[in-house]
């Protein structure tokens, strides 16, 4: 049997573990923010073409959507935030 390596302690497992779970939900955090950031970017985009004379529902043609959810999307991320 070839030595591998040593066990670590039960202490420095832990504190592993944990910086592991934090790392985890920073990356999640983070990705809910870009995401966040890449939607708006895309729908004030949209929302600028409809108010330079594209219609709503090429719009939502072009992009793959239903008007419906154009609407709704432009709505809920170009209001101002809060």
């Amino acid at each position: 049997m070839s030595p591998g390596r040593p066990t670590p302690d039960e202490t420095t497992r832990t504190a592993g573990i944990e910086r592991i779970r934090a790392a985890k939900a920073k990356r999640d955090r983070d990705r809910e923010a870009a995401i966040e950031r890449i939607e708006r970017e895309f729908w004030v985009a949209v929302a600028a073409e409809i108010d330079g004379g594209v219609l709503q529902g090429d719009a939502a043609q072009a992009a793959g959507y239903t008007r419906e959810t154009v609407r709704t999307s432009i709505k809920k991320y170009t209001a101002p935030a809060e």
